[in-house]
């Protein structure tokens, strides 16, 4: 999905359609179909709904965030959660919504247990409806529902606001649990598209619509979109370093045909352009050219023929990294989940032994820990009903400091995660770090300065 302020069903991205939210469902339901099923269904077919769509396939996921139509970044979201099937009460509960013109809860649930033939309770209506809901995969059955097969769809009901057993709006759905977001450069989205259409994910299949596609406009004149800096090189060859400012997103083909008409002009045996994004400092770059041609091809002799030049391209400077985490982390979004009401307080404790060092800690079996020091470095995997662990060093050694880690959770194994939790949200104590912060990784470290003491 392109960058949205908030991530709203389209349902609750404007008052006033909310308001007429089950004259929405009226008007486009289906006789034959479940409640949650003609969600699904005008999801699909354009209409305003209270769910959003999810995908099980990260492709899918990745098509849909480069289909787009802006010269602007895109987004991937992934969530981790757990999940029901789309024939539960909860599930249910929360389709059956829209079909009532009431917005009152207790009304809600007299016309729900009418139809379900059902006692749920004020009370837990209100709980099931204040939290986010996400669909088991595969669940929700619709023959009639192409694109959902398609696209190994499933979907999220996001919680409703709820004020004085009333419904009064639907929740940010990033405002509770854990996620992670994956921004995709504008400057790489059109390759990335041209990439997946190979591997057969194209609007043709995903959307049964080939028209789906959604084009940039290629800009009639990019040289207008930057300003540039050159800087003379002291060589035997004429040659030239030049900084390429872009006022505008320039999409790979843009920034070749900008770097070839420079090239031209300028008419260097050797020319490196940097392309750096308006504002972002030195050295973080979206792309470096290297353009040679006659003499200059001795040293720069392999890449893309474009005309009389060679051309190399290096789009490894770590300008998502840099540019995107770094210096503007405000706009890479994590949320981690909550500490768990029964975490373990995890013991890490270190000492030095002679010729050897001693870790006890009453982790789960199978955590990954790394421990390192001053020209050493060792890796444990914590085992089951096993507290002490004993790792050789240097006899001669009297004085040790250095690190023990727990490696964030992406490096983990799942045995370790399914009880320590994807966000190591049952775990807690001074060892275990885990915020929010896209700059600090969630994991366990613990600094230690041991002296030798007696091997008891």
């Amino acid at each position: 999905m392109t960058k949205y302020e908030n991530m709203n069903p389209t349902i609750a991205r404007n008052k006033e359609n909310l308001s007429k939210e089950h004259q929405f469902f009226e008007q486009y339901k289906k006789k034959d179909k479940s409640d949650f099923q003609n969600l699904a269904y005008q999801q699909h077919n354009g209409g305003l709904t209270r769910i959003l769509d999810m995908t099980t396939d990260p492709l899918v996921a990745l098509f849909f965030a480069v289909n787009n139509n802006e010269r602007a970044d895109s987004s991937v979201f992934v969530f981790i959660r757990e999940n029901v099937s789309a024939d539960s009460l909860e599930a249910k509960l929360m389709s059956f919504v829209p079909t009532v013109s009431s917005r009152e809860v207790s009304v809600i649930v007299d016309q729900f247990n009418k139809k379900y033939n059902c006692s749920l309770t004020i009370e837990r209506a209100t709980n099931i409806l204040s939290h986010d809901l996400f669909i088991t995969p595969n669940t929700l059955i619709d023959n009639d529902n192409e694109r959902m097969k398609e696209q190994k769809g499933t979907f999220a009901f996001p919680a409703n606001e709820i004020k004085n057993n009333k419904i009064v709006g639907i929740k940010d759905f990033r405002d509770t649990k854990s996620y992670q977001e994956i921004i995709i450069p504008f400057e790489y989205q059109e390759k990335i598209f041209s990439e997946l259409k190979e591997r057969n994910y194209s609007s043709d299949r995903l959307y049964k619509d080939p028209t789906k596609d959604r084009i940039v406009p290629d800009l009639k004149d990019v040289s207008k979109a930057t300003i540039v800096n050159f800087h003379k090189v002291t060589s035997a060859y004429k040659k030239e370093n030049g900084t390429v400012f872009t006022h505008t997103l320039l999409k790979k083909k843009e920034l070749e045909k900008l770097g070839y008409q420079i090239a031209k002009e300028r008419n260097d045996e050797m020319l490196t352009l940097w392309f750096r994004r308006k504002g972002a400092p030195r050295g973080v770059n979206i792309l470096t050219q290297f353009w040679s041609q006659g003499n200059g091809k001795r040293w720069w002799n392999t890449g893309k023929n474009v005309d009389q030049f060679i051309l190399q391209e290096d789009w490894s400077d770590s300008f998502y990294i840099y540019q995107l985490v770094l210096t503007d982390s405000d706009k890479v979004n994590r949320k981690v989940l909550p500490q768990s009401k029964n975490a373990v307080e995890v013991i890490l404790d270190v000492k030095l032994l002679r010729g050897k060092l001693h870790i006890k800690t009453n982790l789960y079996a199978g955590a990954r820990l790394f421990i390192t020091g001053e020209g050493y470095s060792k890796t444990v995997i914590t085992q089951e009903n096993c507290d002490d662990y004993y790792l050789p060093i240097d006899p001669s050694v009297n004085r040790m400091e250095g690190q023990v880690t727990l490696a964030t959770p992406s490096l983990q194994p799942k045995d370790f995660l399914e009880k320590a939790g994807i966000d190591f949200e049952n775990l807690k104590g001074d060892f275990i770090k885990r915020d929010n912060n896209m700059l600090s990784l969630i994991s366990g470290i613990k600094e230690f300065d041991c002296k030798i003491e007696n091997d008891s």
